[in-house]
This record gives C-alpha cells, structure tokens and sequence, in this order.
C-alpha cells in the first residue's frame, strides 16, 4: 500500500519465529482501510516508470524477497 507507514519491501526483513499473515489486495480494489489500519507492516515495492503492478507480480515480487 503507498501510505505515509509504509515500509520499503527492501528494508523490511522477516524476524525468526514470529509469525505473519500475508494480505494482497486486487488491483481495482486493493486492501480494505480496516485491515490496513490494523497491520503491523504496510509494505511498498519500489518501481520506476510504472503506475502500478498486477496483484500476482507484485505478491511473487514479495515472497522472493521475504524468503532471501
């Protein structure tokens, strides 16, 4: 989500044994205020040149990055 909380993805880094819930939201919708409201982390990927990503790029671009 791009909000003034959210975190770079590349300065975010998982902590061993806790654990997490992953949401992604669709692209004409994106994540309910409720649930975001509510997170811990807000993550942002950054991306030069692109207005936005699909739901399915930006959730792999994700998870690659949280499991290095």
């Amino acid at each position: 989500a791009l909000n003034n909380n959210s975190i770079h993805l590349k300065d975010f880094k998982l902590k061993d044994n806790e654990k997490y819930v992953i949401v992604f939201g669709n692209e004409g919708q994106g994540v309910s205020k409720e649930i975001i409201d509510i997170a811990d982390y807000v993550l942002k990927i950054d991306i030069n040149n692109i207005d936005s990503l699909n739901v399915a790029i930006a959730s792999g671009i994700i998870l690659y990055s949280l499991k290095k």
